[in-house]
Formats: C-alpha cells, structure tokens, sequence
C-alpha cells in the first residue's frame, strides 16, 4: 500500500477524538481516547481514496452516505476543496456540521437522501458512493441522473457470488442492526414477519423498528452493463476484501 502515513497521523493525532464525540457522543469517549486506524480502514482507505487522488486534490466533492464523516476528513486531508457529506441519520450529519465548524474545515454535512443533492443548485467534481448503492431502490434512474450534478462517480459495491445472474440484481433480506449500533441498543425491534421490513433508503432510516430491508445484490457483470448503456466510461477498477465475508469492486466512472 502507498498511502501518506501522515495524512493518517494528522487524522488520528488532531480529528479522530472530536470527529467521534461529536457524532457518536460521550458514550464513545473510550474509543475516541483509543482510536486506531485498523487493517480495514487502511485497505478502504488505499482502494477508495488513495487510488483516486487526482479526482480528490483540488476538486469539490460529494459524498453520498458520509456516515461519521471519517471518509470526508481523510479527503479533505488528501487536497480536497470541499467535501459536501449526504447522511440521512440526522445525530451523524449535526455531528460532522459540528467537528467541521469547530476545526474550521471546508466540510458541510447535510441532513438528507440521496435524491436530495439534486435539490442543491450545486455542480460536483467527483461524487463518492461507498457501499450506499444497495439500499437505494431507485438506482439506475439515480445514476442516470447524477451525470446533471457530477463530473465523476468513485462507486465501492459489494461483489455478489454466483448465485446472482451476471447482469441483473437479486432483493434479498438483511437486518438492520446500524440503527441500534451505537444509537438506541435498547430500541424495540418489531417481530420478523414477513410484511415487516424496509424497502428503501427512506425505510432504513425512518422506520428501524421494522428490522430488516429489502437488500440488492447485483450480478457480477451489472456495473460494467449499466455503464456501458448509459455511455459512461469506468476508468479505473480494482478488487479487494475487507475480510473474508465482505469482497468489494470499486468503479471509478466519467459521468460527462
């Protein structure tokens, strides 16, 4: 790996505590005090932002399901302008907005879906999807679209198995445990009959009682068909596993 051991250094050193206290709060103060980058963030790291510099350094960027904003404070780091984050979960967005007015950085965090940033009057260098694409239910439509507010598309997916065919996209059943990690351990999750479950993005956030969404998997071959018919050209791809169970494609894509 060629990462900037600095950049990571200055992350864990001068952000990392603030960053996780303002979004995740007091309770976190332990893993704030103790912070490490781990094998995961730094293979993350290499194939989703390191890999992509030069549609980082400089340019205005969108990213779309920040979660604590960690991704967006690293390409700050690595020369972005501007760092535009799209979080539904209004505790995680407040708290970005919150660690980035007290650093003073050039991060905005809005407390919005995904079909929010076309609602923004605002035009893109590069747009960031990492590992959001499953649980948006109207993708291809909002694919097609983003080329009217980004230049470029930097897109990590989970890679399916065999078991989906090449060019099309599998609804299974997750569960949705992200509500209670670190929100509500306590919220009541409603009984897993078959009616109860989310069936998009909107669902996931608002609605987490229900327990478990509606889950696309895609065939091994759908981006490369998708992209091909919407006239975009992937320009970079690259394969890696976070661990044994999570293999990931990332798809860097001219949009324009």
């Amino acid at each position: 790996m060629d990462y900037n051991d600095n950049i990571l250094n200055t992350f864990k050193q001068k952000y990392a505590k603030d960053l996780i206290i303002c979004c995740l709060g007091e309770e976190a103060s332990l893993y704030a005090e103790d912070f490490k980058f781990t094998d995961r963030h730094l293979i993350k790291y290499q194939n989703n932002i390191v890999n992509n510099l030069d549609l980082i350094k400089e340019k205005s960027i969108l990213d779309i399901g920040s979660n604590t904003g960690l991704w967006a404070v690293l390409m700050y780091l690595n020369g972005a302008k501007k760092v535009t984050c799209i979080e539904p979960r209004k505790q995680l967005a407040f708290g970005i907005n919150q660690f980035a007015q007290l650093h003073k950085l050039p991060i905005l965090a809005i407390n919005d879906f995904h079909s929010g940033i076309f609602n923004l009057n605002t035009f893109f260098d590069t747009t960031f999807m990492m590992g959001v694409d499953n649980k948006i239910s109207d993708l291809i439509t909002f694919l097609n679209n983003l080329k009217k507010v980004s230049n470029f598309l930097v897109l990590r997916t989970f890679n399916s198995d065999d078991t989906v065919p090449e060019n099309s996209i599998k609804i299974t059943f997750d569960h949705n445990f992200n509500y209670r990690g670190g929100f509500n351990i306590n919220a009541k999750i409603d009984e897993l009959d078959g009616m109860c479950y989310q069936s998009d993005a909107n669902d996931y956030v608002n609605k987490p009682q229900q327990g478990r969404y509606l889950k696309q998997q895609f065939g091994k071959n759908f981006y490369e068909t998708l992209f091909d018919y919407l006239e975009y050209k992937i320009i970079n791809f690259s394969t890696y596993s976070e661990d044994p169970t999570q293999p990931n494609k990332v798809y860097t894509v001219k949009l324009k």
